[in-house]
């Protein structure tokens, strides 16, 4: 009899090590929309969650899961809260919360429900006990699924094993899954969900907002924008207007699975392209346009129109001709709307003839341009002969400068 039970244990030990102990995938994927609260064993094979240890280094405030064993009742963790068995039962959890799961072999379901406060990347930190496969499911707030995780197992030598699948998500309520690949097993789990906001500038709801040239958001020249597209949200449509004839450069900072489209205003397709960090210059004609992103990431953009530095050349005034002041821009080297530097026309003095009387006498000088105006005295100087007491002809002379160029001289007398 001691025999045999030896014998039967050593055959356990045996099945127990030859049973795969890794996870069996590491992502997330994309579920059907028809999908709803049924949970599958069948292996995804599109990817939409990723998972690594840089996953938890992106989230924000995430309980450090690696430094307990998942038992249910581990005091550090907030304890199983009773999961729902579906999405109506669904029991409502917190981010950046403990919370302590057990799936028995009956094959049961732990149904959960979240609420996202604004768009960004969604990730489940946690570990698993137990070689069960277990497996995490998103759903919509209409219980169709959005996405699925890889099944986790124990890493096959501490009995522990640890999973960080993250997803991007618009704002919006949410229900999460824990199931079992394999149904006839037993194991426990526990988990966090961190959370990174995407910080949109414009926010969407659910299944996004601006999915189509109809619906697009308008947006200003000159400013900066951040976006998201999410697993529930593939495009994003923005809508600006170029006021002139002019060119335009679109400053891009994303990831490498980014595209884009630049759409006329009938929708015509004029220029595309892809990547993580680039800039793109257009020249467009006056009207409407529209910007279409896809591929699922954070990005931001930047649509600026030149900005001109103006530098004046002066062509001088003088005594018979206007002289001109010309914008030309120092980095394009286009002339703005030129403005014309009137002639001094008329150069008078107030008086030209005095009486004699033993004190010193002298003119004010009044100057008015060819177009009638007033010459400010700040563009010339105006001396005047030594003297001024006695009787004779003094000279006044106007030097001009600034805007003006020459010189002139009047006379008065004394008498």
């Amino acid at each position: 009899m001691k025999k045999q039970k030896v014998l039967s244990l050593i055959l356990a030990a045996a099945l127990c090590v030859s049973t795969p102990a890794s996870a069996m995938a590491a992502e997330f994927s994309s579920g059907s929309e028809n999908d709803a609260v049924q949970v599958t064993t069948e292996a995804a094979t599109e990817e939409a969650f990723t998972d690594s240890t840089d996953a938890t280094e992106e989230t924000t405030e995430n309980a450090d899961i690696t430094e307990f064993v998942p038992e249910v009742n581990d005091e550090d963790a907030t304890l199983n809260a009773e999961a729902g068995s579906d999405i109506d039962s669904a029991t409502e959890i917190s981010l950046k919360t403990r919370y302590s799961g057990l799936l028995p072999d009956e094959g049961a379901v732990d149904f959960y429900k979240f609420t996202l406060n604004s768009a960004g990347t969604l990730t489940i930190n946690g570990t698993v006990k137990g070689d069960i496969g277990l497996c995490w499911r998103i759903y919509n707030d209409m219980g169709v699924q959005i996405t699925l995780s890889g099944y986790y197992d124990d890493d096959g030598s501490t009995g522990i094993g640890s999973f960080s699948p993250s997803v991007n998500l618009t704002k919006g309520e949410y229900y999460l899954s824990a199931s079992k690949y394999y149904s006839n097993r037993s194991g426990s789990y526990i988990f966090n969900l961190g959370f990174k906001s995407a910080n949109e500038s414009i926010p969407e709801d659910q299944g996004g907002s601006n999915n189509t040239l109809d619906d697009a958001d308008e947006i200003s020249l000159n400013k900066t924008y951040k976006g998201q597209i999410a697993e529930n949200d593939e495009t994003d449509y923005y809508k600006f207007t170029v006021p002139k004839d002019e060119k335009v450069k679109m400053i891009w900072k994303g990831a490498n699975n980014n595209s884009w489209s630049l759409y006329d205003s009938i929708g015509k397709e004029l220029h595309s392209g892809w990547g993580d960090l680039f800039e793109r210059e257009w020249e467009l004609e006056t009207g409407d346009y529209y910007l279409q992103v896809w591929g699922e990431s954070n990005y931001q953009f930047t649509l600026q129109t030149h900005t001109h530095k103006w530098k004046n050349q002066l062509v001088k005034a003088t005594l018979t001709q206007n002289g001109t002041i010309t914008p030309v821009c120092s980095s394009c080297g286009e002339t703005g709307k030129v403005r014309t530097v009137y002639y001094p026309k008329t150069i008078r003095l107030s008086k030209t003839k005095y009486n004699y009387n033993c004190y010193a006498q002298k003119p004010t000088v009044k100057v008015v341009g060819s177009d009638g105006k007033v010459i400010s005295p700040t563009y010339y100087k105006v001396t005047y002969s030594k003297g001024l007491t006695a009787r004779g002809t003094y000279a006044v002379k106007i030097t001009f400068k600034g805007k003006y160029s020459g010189s002139i001289k009047k006379y008065f007398k004394i008498v």
